[in-house]
């Protein structure tokens, strides 16, 4: 600019490869309209009209790409460019498809460990709170920061994941529990106390990894940084809170399998409290108290494992 030419050598170190092959071409524009002028009714209207701007470079870059030389690929890109082309990219309504096509998947999972389909009415429903939650907590952000229309579909693909991986945390140990035979008091209280702890860890150190971004130098990681840390705290707060509320109050309606009353797996059977500190450990604790025929395939890979170590971790790295 004004005849100013940078040092062969800077250019060389920044805007060359090292191979040579690729060369970075930096356009400033010198001046930014924003706004339109309109005819209407025989009177014109000015308008404002930032999209003017993107439109008009679009317009000069694809000018300058009718005729390049031979053997040369040139491409574009930039912030300008990005959000010019985003209005005809895909790529969003695709993830959504995605998401729509994993999701008889993760059904099948969670038939498969649950063994309960009517335990999987909950799910959805603490999805669904989560992602209100999650919305009415982003708008105030929406405010203060420019959010990225990439944001809201990295919110719910994060969201699915986190909220299913909690409810399959509750049912599964909700199962685990029923079939100690223990009463739905006792029950609730180690799905707070130790299933909760066990969300709250994991919830809390993937909430700290995405707010992490906010001390990037990207402006728009910022936004999604937030936004997706706090979908993760909103996604854990509910499953931690509402899940084992609506397994006490609906739990035992959605297990029923129409046995009598004398059933010894039957609500209230055995309570903790009338029971010795070992027979307590070994319901609440790590071991198995009640073999099921859903957990022999998983036994069986515990033993092959500790069988052979050393394959298991050559398995893993392949």
């Amino acid at each position: 600019h004004g005849g100013f030419q940078l040092p062969s050598k800077l250019v060389r170190q920044k805007l060359v490869s090292r191979d040579e092959k690729t060369t970075l071409l930096v356009l400033i524009p010198t001046s930014f309209p924003t706004y339109a002028t309109f005819t209407s009714n025989g009177s014109n209207r000015t308008v404002f009209a930032p999209w003017l701007y993107r439109k008009q470079l679009m317009e000069f870059l694809h000018e300058l790409l009718v005729d390049v030389p031979r053997d040369t690929e040139v491409l574009l890109t930039g912030n300008p460019v990005i959000e010019y082309e985003r209005f005809f990219d895909h790529s969003i309504e695709l993830l959504l498809r995605a998401e729509l096509f994993v999701l008889p998947l993760a059904t099948m999972i969670f038939i498969w460990l649950v063994r309960e389909i009517r335990l999987l009415a909950l799910p959805p429903l603490v999805l669904l709170c989560s992602l209100a939650l999650s919305a009415g907590c982003s708008v105030p952000l929406a405010k203060w920061t420019p959010l990225s229309p990439d944001v809201p579909p990295a919110m719910v693909s994060v969201l699915l994941a986190v909220s299913l991986d909690y409810s399959l945390f509750m049912l599964s140990r909700f199962m685990e529990n029923k079939s100690k035979a223990l009463d739905r008091e006792d029950n609730a209280e180690i799905l707070l106390c130790q299933t909760g702890q066990t969300i709250l860890v994991s919830g809390g150190l993937i909430a700290i990894a995405f707010f992490g971004a906010f001390f990037l130098p990207e402006q728009n990681l910022h936004s999604a940084g937030l936004v997706l840390g706090i979908t993760v705290v909103c996604s854990m707060v509910v499953n931690i809170c509402l899940s084992p509320a609506l397994l006490y109050l609906f739990g035992e309606r959605l297990t029923e399998d129409g046995s009598n009353g004398n059933d010894e797996h039957q609500w209230g059977s055995i309570g903790l409290n009338g029971l010795s500190g070992s027979e307590r450990d070994a319901l609440v604790g790590e071991e198995v108290f009640v073999k099921h025929s859903s957990s022999r395939g998983w036994l069986r890979l515990m033993r092959l494992i500790e069988r052979w170590p050393r394959m298991a971790v050559c398995l893993v790295f392949l």
